[in-house]
């Protein structure tokens, strides 16, 4: 059985309490790898061409007024989009 697996079992045996307690050290847990990510590929000049894109495209007014996102009652899903936009995201940064 992988470490993935037994961590997986472990997970489902949890208490409610526990869950969200360990679900509320993951989110941080994750968010501060990403930061950390982010901030390396930063560095690496990975992000410079999706920079100058973005930079274009303002120039050329392509870009869309920001409005205020009222937030998801479901936040399972919040996580599913963002994971989707980070594995996205990943794919085109280790490609370039």
């Amino acid at each position: 059985m992988s470490e993935v697996e037994q961590l997986e079992q472990q997970v489902q045996r949890l208490s409610p309490e526990e869950l969200a307690q360990f679900r509320a050290w993951f989110l941080e847990y994750d968010a501060q790898r990403w930061d950390q990510q982010i901030a390396a590929d930063l560095k690496a000049g990975k992000l410079d061409a999706l920079i100058a894109e973005a930079r274009a495209d303002f120039k050329a007014g392509k870009a869309l007024k920001l409005r205020t996102i009222t937030p998801l009652p479901d936040f399972g899903r919040c996580i599913a989009i963002y994971q989707c936009i980070y594995a996205r995201w990943r794919t085109r940064t280790m490609h370039s």
